[in-house]
């Protein structure tokens, strides 16, 4: 977490000034990507400059990032949610916010600035569109790009995800290949624009 949420603050602070990133000086010893901070903190960078220029402290920006990736997290939830209601009722949409809004752990972990996180976005976001059976293209292209970039782990549901959606035929190979390939090189060429300073 603490690559990330220094990610964000060199971001925030820094800008383009990469010879001050704290990551120069501390890698860490896994390789991380600036992917996610970069997204958050561009979402950010408005409400940041508002609390720097009313003088707040830089833990107040702290607390802004936060507050925007839990919103990205909750509202990919809500995308999930919505997507249970439009297929199963609304009470079992309601049955399912219910349930999310009980989860003490959930709301801690939508604001910490982990890979999981990001991770936990984007599969929300294919999840929302598997149930609702609409743009599959876009769920694979979600959890492919996840895979790729934040947690490689997410191939345990994007194969499963695939390979329904190619059975029940919402897509054709030649689609989902091309879907694959397409989202995976976007993936890698901006993980080596991004990450590779």
């Amino acid at each position: 977490e603490s690559f990330n949420m220094q990610a964000a603050h060199d971001i925030v602070y820094h800008k383009l000034a990469l010879e001050k990133y704290d990551h120069n000086e501390f890698p860490g010893v896994v390789p991380r990507t600036f992917i996610g901070a970069v997204l958050v903190s561009a979402v950010a960078e408005p409400f940041v400059f508002m609390a720097k220029a009313l003088g707040l402290s830089k833990l107040a920006s702290q607390y802004i990032v936060r507050f925007i990736l839990g919103t990205m997290a909750s509202l990919s939830f809500v995308s999930v949610q919505r997507s249970i209601s439009k297929r199963f009722g609304h009470l079992c949409g309601s049955c399912f916010a219910i349930l999310l809004a009980t989860q003490f752990h959930l709301p801690y972990y939508a604001s910490r600035f982990l890979p999981n996180t990001y991770a936990l976005i984007l599969s929300n976001l294919a999840l929302g569109c598997i149930i609702a059976e609409e743009h599959v293209q876009f769920s694979i292209w979600c959890l492919t790009f996840g895979c790729a970039i934040f947690r490689c782990d997410l191939c345990l549901l994007l194969i499963p995800a695939a390979i329904a959606q190619l059975v029940s035929g919402k897509i054709a190979l030649g689609r989902l290949v091309v879907t694959g390939l397409v989202s995976t090189s976007v993936a890698v060429l901006l993980t080596c624009c991004v990450d590779s300073f």
